[in-house]
């Protein structure tokens, strides 16, 4: 074996070793790139479409500047993560929505949380609510990292307005209390979205995106939201 031979191997081997410790960089920093994570229930186009209307008049009436700024929807759990471990949730999610049946949303005039939000009301939200203790059973320890529990809604409900001043909102409740909303949609599917999150700072930066939507398959024998476990 000569020394050209040599010498090529053992570029060739520096190379790899190179490339290795460069994928092992990237790696470990991809550990501590965070994300935070939105799952939630979205509303037929006929529904979202007379909400994001309502939404805008908030918006240009009363100055809410984060009425028309994201798509209705009704969350079910908000969570950090580790973009690591995106595969994963996603596996979990997909899982679990295979066993939902879809659910039927009736949604009903406006409501409010103490002096900042006003949104619209689920009529009976026990089957949502039912999904949201099913998946806390199964993923709530999965889902807390870096001491960051995740939060689990206990009363579903479609924002319209939220983070409004106390003038804002006395103005807008007084306009919206007594009106009147009906409407309906079947829930097929859950989505996930979500923006980056500063892990160090502890807030979420920019906006949105979608991750991807989890088809309820109904595949539970008793028409019920299953609890059993999915790993």
């Amino acid at each position: 074996m000569n020394a050209k031979n040599i010498s090529i191997k053992s570029v060739e081997s520096i190379f790899v070793i190179l490339l290795k410790i460069k994928q092992m960089i990237i790696y470990d920093s991809a550990k501590h790139v965070y994300y935070e994570y939105l799952l939630m229930i979205t509303p037929s186009y006929g529904t979202a479409k007379s909400m994001i209307e309502i939404k805008q008049i908030f918006s240009n009436d009363f100055g809410c500047r984060f009425a028309a700024n994201l798509h209705p929807h009704i969350t079910m759990v908000n969570f950090i993560q580790p973009f690591t471990a995106e595969p994963k949730v996603f596996q979990w999610f997909k899982n679990h929505a295979s066993y939902v049946n879809a659910i039927h949303v009736d949604l009903k005039d406006f409501g409010k949380f103490d002096s900042h939000t006003i949104y619209v009301k689920i009529n009976d939200h026990k089957e949502i609510v039912e999904l949201v203790n099913n998946i806390r059973r199964n993923f709530a320890a999965k889902l807390n990292v870096a001491n960051l529990k995740p939060i689990f809604v206990s009363h579903p409900h479609l924002t319209i307005a939220r983070g409004m001043t106390s003038d804002q909102f006395n103005i807008a409740w007084n306009a919206w209390e007594k009106k009147t909303y009906n409407e309906s949609f079947t829930a097929t599917n859950m989505v996930l979205i979500k923006r980056p999150y500063d892990i160090f700072k502890g807030v979420s930066i920019g906006n949105y995106k979608k991750v991807s939507e989890f088809d309820f398959e109904g595949k539970n024998i008793y028409g019920r939201q299953t609890s059993m476990l999915i790993s």
